[in-house]
């Protein structure tokens, strides 16, 4: 499945999630519908944009949205957010927009080190698996990609409309992604057909609050891509009765390929929904998405693979102390277990915790910038008359520094390079490997650090080069080519 495939079912979600409760005849849907929309908007007044901390297996970052309107269904428009990527981002940057180029850089450099909501060694891993991109990014909302998904996203609004979305998948190629006819004619059509189908179920509870349930039943969306054939059969939402806000959204459908067929779920629950400082945002402060069925055979097959090296994990784990131990269940517990429950069943199940949420940042205060640099010795104090000849005002170490950066830089380019032609589940347990490493003795701040350090050391043997090829994932002809970066 490729990405436009993904995310043509989720603008049908999206639609869904707005045009259900106008659906059935029933006054009371089309009131909770226009009180949906109601509040939503008036929630988004004052809000320009805003930052979202969030933590995702273990790992940090920051996503940021920017408010937009969007015309509905009778001329009213609704105010909401969108998702702003990092190439777009980037784009702006190189337009001389957005973040001054010291945040940029902080920016630009945590999502190198340690990817975008998940480790880099855990996203890459699943892209090379041949996890459905639409999939990855719902798990991550990945800032580097080109679209992180809406319907992933911890706001309820950016969930059920991005407007990027809509240009891609109506087959617009407008880098800009601006809103156009293009993408409200797919809405509205998405729409048209939910209304159709939707109806109200009754009322149901959800965690602690009440919502109304909506369903549409025998939908027939069908998309298919690369002998792939998906089948959207069912979606439903559940709706807070008292707040209006989505609490938990499910979508089933069938996978065929060939005459091999199986069964898929897209489900996500929202909840520890807060009022957002200084502002009337009411948003959910925690997430859970679960999928299954999104795996094809020679995914499942590497899945077997998988399981060998999770029994090989285990006897690593258990030859541990039980200080070390500890350390590698804080720092990759939750990654272990996600990719436990995904050899045994296929399922894999992801939660999001929003740290906290900042209005009104603008691009520039969104992401902080990095501290400054402390002076060094030569810096701080006016340089004696003979410094040109003694070893401190060399600029060999400063040299090497920048060598190492070059190395480190190059080597990350290449493993992105390689994650487009690899599929491999193996990279998802070289995550784990490495934390037990790291936390066995070597203290390093990423793989690609400790691997260049190793292969580019003074009295590197070929084995070491070897060894840090495979713990990237690139070939030893790879390394030693950035040995040396032009």
């Amino acid at each position: 499945m490729n990405r436009i495939f993904d995310r043509r079912l989720v603008i049908a979600f999206i639609a869904f999630i707005w045009a259900v409760p106008a659906a059935a005849d029933s006054k009371n849907a089309a009131a909770l519908f226009d009180k949906m929309l109601e509040l939503e908007s008036r929630r988004a007044k004052g809000v320009s944009d805003y930052a979202m901390d969030i933590t995702m297996t273990g790992h940090d970052t920051t996503l940021f949205y920017e408010r937009v309107s969007i015309p509905m269904a009778g001329g009213k428009p609704i105010e909401t957010f969108r998702l702003v990527s990092f190439d777009e981002m980037k784009q702006r940057q190189q337009a001389g927009q957005g973040m001054p180029p010291d945040a940029w850089q902080a920016y630009s450099d945590e999502l190198t080190r340690t990817g975008s909501a998940m480790s880099k060694e855990i996203n890459q891993g699943m892209n090379e698996a041949g996890l459905p991109s639409g999939m990855v990014d719902a798990i991550g909302s990945d800032p580097a990609g080109a679209g992180a998904e809406p319907w992933a996203s911890p706001n309820p609004s950016t969930m059920m409309s991005r407007m990027a979305i809509f240009a891609e998948a109506a087959g617009s190629t407008s880098a800009e992604g601006s809103a156009g006819a293009a993408e409200e004619e797919a809405m509205a059509e998405s729409m048209m057909l939910f209304r159709k189908r939707a109806e109200i179920v009754g009322k149901e509870r959800i965690g602690k609050r009440t919502a109304v349930h909506a369903r549409a039943e025998d939908l027939n969306v069908v998309e298919e891509v690369d002998g792939e054939k998906l089948t959207i059969n069912a979606i439903s939402l559940w709706i807070d009765a008292e707040k209006h806000v989505p609490l938990k959204m499910r979508m089933d459908g069938v996978v065929t390929q060939g005459r091999k067929s199986q069964e898929v779920f897209i489900e996500r629950l929202d909840d520890d929904y807060r009022t957002v400082p200084e502002s009337k945002l009411y948003m959910p402060y925690r997430n859970v998405m679960r999928t299954a069925g999104l795996l094809g055979p020679e995914e499942r097959k590497e899945m077997e693979d998988a399981r060998k090296q999770l029994e090989d994990f285990d006897k690593q784990l258990a030859s541990m102390s039980p200080e070390q131990r500890a350390m590698v269940q804080r720092a990759a517990g939750s990654q272990i277990e996600m990719l436990r429950k995904m050899v045994d069943s296929g399922e894999m199940t992801v939660v999001t915790t929003v740290r906290a949420i900042r209005v009104n940042t603008g691009l520039a205060g969104a992401f902080p910038s990095p501290p400054p640099r402390q002076p060094t010795a030569s810096a701080a104090a006016p340089a004696p008359p003979d410094a040109a000849a003694s070893p401190s005002a060399s600029p060999t170490a400063v040299n090497a520094e920048a060598l190492k950066e070059a190395q480190a830089t190059c080597l990350q380019q290449k493993i992105d390079a390689a994650k487009k032609k690899k599929r491999a589940f193996g990279r998802v347990m070289k995550a784990a490997a490495n934390t037990v490493s790291r936390y066995g003795g070597a203290e390093v701040s990423s793989e690609v650090e400790k691997a260049s350090r190793e292969a580019y050391k003074v009295d590197a043997t070929s084995k070491d080069v070897e060894e840090a090829a495979e713990a990237l994932g690139l070939s030893k002809e790879d390394v030693e080519s950035c040995r040396d970066p032009k």
